[in-house]
């Protein structure tokens, strides 16, 4: 018999360890790659040209901006 799935938990921040933190840090900002919002549009050109879709976000860690393949979230409110 399987294991069941174990759900994916994050923990607030509040409760994480310094060492959680930095894992944290290292993952979402520093081991990728940073543009200023002028040189990230030349770089999605280029890769448009090629035939890759790429979108670009505002980084809260290091204020720049960095690259994915993952199409932005929309949320769409309606007002009653």
């Amino acid at each position: 018999m399987s294991e069941p799935k174990k759900e994916k938990y994050f923990k607030p921040v509040e409760e994480m360890s310094p060492q959680e933190k930095v894992w944290i840090i290292h993952r979402s900002c520093i081991e990728k790659k940073s543009f200023k919002l002028e040189a990230v549009n030349k770089v999605i050109d280029k890769l448009m040209e090629q035939g890759t879709i790429m979108y670009y976000y505002h980084c809260p860690l290091c204020s720049s901006y960095h690259l994915t393949k993952n199409p932005p979230y929309f949320i769409d409110f309606q007002v009653a």
